[in-house]
């Protein structure tokens, strides 16, 4: 799965989400007025845990109590 990155064109001001992949090129022209585009930084995806151990609050369960010696 391909990232989606958020593009605005530097003449026109038009938006638009592209998805690709990190290694392609960025797309060099504004669907609208065919000018240069820019890619603008915006905000990550989420943390998705997996596996065992997890609870709904996001922390593992804690270890067992261990005795004294």
């Amino acid at each position: 799965m391909s990232p989606t990155y958020t593009y605005r064109c530097a003449t026109c001001g038009a938006q638009a989400e592209i998805v690709h992949s990190i290694t392609s090129e960025d797309p060099r022209q504004c669907p609208k007025c065919k000018r240069p585009m820019i890619r603008l930084i915006t905000g990550g995806g989420g943390i998705l845990f997996k596996g065992r151990g997890w609870a709904k609050d996001g922390y593992s369960t804690p270890p067992p109590d261990r005795k004294k010696r």
